[in-house]
């Protein structure tokens, strides 16, 4: 009886822990303060600009190292120390095809000074709890010694690198990014399947839109969480020439969430651009994006954050432990039980098999001992019976005499073993 009121307590537990799980728990943002993380950033953009009444079209791919530290948190604000350890890029423009490999130190390059004045320098990024870039500091004079460097150059060669930086390495484009990358992040609590709405802005080549974000969380498990996204834009910007722009874009994708360490593990987004507005090549319009196709990929780089193990309430809570641990309880000790249960009536269990596996012999071999009696006294025995008696009988003698006759034999005269015929006969002189 005790035994039974302890697996309904088990029970009773499992389904608490299931009821809590289904109420869902929030996808916060929560780094450990003083643990490094690394962001991999590839994005693959094809632009078309209108400058000077001609249209340009280039192609980009960009992938750059962003390594990031969490400092400090207070007032529900994270700051985070970061910097660019490595950048990547390959680009057609107006001046030809660049090509740059900050890993790369034997090739020296144009870019090398430019550039070198952002890989390795410190910055800091301010986080909410709901993941968004509140600030970003110390990044502007970084960027101004950067494109300061470009200076030197051929003007057309200067007017591009520093276009190159300003679109991709800016303190706007890089804030741009990480917020594309934190979208999945939501305060309240979530359930699997659970859709939600944002509206929020973004600036994409100097496009500002404003966007309906729709968020869906298709998956939780393992402590981390896998979000949906899917975005429609619109946006009116005025030129300095000032002509009205009008904007429309979407964007889908997909954020994997670690939920234990609190950093986005794996990113991927597909957004695109396009100018609706009609306008005219003559007109004294300048660098006008008229539409973008960007693909965004976003991966942890150093993945050693991810192999510590630690334990902490929180984590447990993230990870679904509570509900993990109540269901491993249960099927244990109901597996447990019903060991104890088979134990408890193997011999009862082996007995009746006994009993019943006798029961059958003994009847077979009662049935064979009647078939044996019915061919024992069968007429081929009694008539065989009857033949070995009669033998026996005629066999049977009188006590005999034991008197020998002997006969003399006759027999005929034969020279051949005659003794006469055998001698040596010695001849005479």
């Amino acid at each position: 009886m005790k035994l039974i009121k302890f697996f309904g307590i088990i029970a009773i537990l499992s389904l608490v822990g299931c009821e809590n799980a289904d109420k869902g728990r929030e996808i916060s943002f929560s780094p450990r303060k003083g643990e490094s993380y690394g962001l991999k950033i590839q994005k693959d953009a094809k632009i078309t600009k209108l400058e000077n009444g001609q249209i340009i079209t280039f192609d980009e791919k960009i992938i750059f190292q962003l390594n990031l530290n969490t400092i400090d948190f207070k007032n529900d604000e994270y700051t985070v120390d970061a910097y660019i350890s490595s950048i990547k890029l390959d680009a057609n423009s107006n001046i030809g095809k660049i090509n740059f490999d900050s890993e790369r130190i034997k090739e020296k390059s144009f870019l090398d000074k430019p550039f070198s004045k952002i890989i390795g320098r410190n910055f800091q990024i301010i986080f909410n709890r709901s993941g968004n870039v509140k600030q970003i500091v110390n990044y502007d004079a970084i960027e101004n010694e950067a494109l300061q460097e470009t200076d030197s150059l051929n003007p057309i060669v200067s007017q591009t690198i520093k276009d190159l930086i300003r679109n991709e390495f800016d303190s706007n484009s890089l804030k741009e990014s990480l917020k594309k990358i934190q979208l999945g992040y939501d305060l309240s609590p979530k359930v699997l399947n659970e859709k939600w709405h944002k509206e929020d802005y973004f600036e994409c080549y100097g496009a500002k839109l404003k966007t309906n974000n729709s968020f869906q969380l298709i998956d939780r498990s393992n402590g981390a969480a896998v979000v949906e996204v899917n975005c429609i834009s619109e946006g009116l910007n005025i030129t300095s020439n000032n002509d009205t722009l009008i904007y429309e874009g979407h964007l889908s994708g997909r954020i994997m969430i670690d939920e234990i360490i609190g950093w986005v593990r794996k990113a991927n987004f597909h957004y695109a651009i396009i100018n609706k507005t009609d306008l005219n090549l003559n007109s004294k319009a300048n660098d006008i994006v008229l539409n973008a196709d960007v693909i965004l990929k976003i991966e942890a780089s150093n993945d050693q954050i991810f192999r510590k193990i630690s334990f902490s309430p929180a984590s447990v809570i993230k990870g679904d432990g509570l509900g993990l641990t109540f269901v491993g309880m249960t099927v244990v000790f109901a597996a447990l039980f019903l060991l104890f249960i088979m134990f408890s009536y193997f011999k009862d269990i082996l007995e009746f098999l006994e009993k019943k596996k006798g029961t059958k012999e003994k009847g077979e071999n009662i049935k064979e001992k009647i078939e044996e009696k019915k061919e024992e006294f069968s007429g081929e025995l009694i008539a065989a019976i009857g033949a070995a008696l009669h033998l026996y009988s005629q066999e049977m003698h009188d006590q005999e005499t034991q008197i020998i006759t002997i006969e003399k034999v006759s027999r005929n005269y034969s020279p051949w073993s005659s003794k006469i015929y055998m001698l040596r006969k010695h001849p005479r002189f």
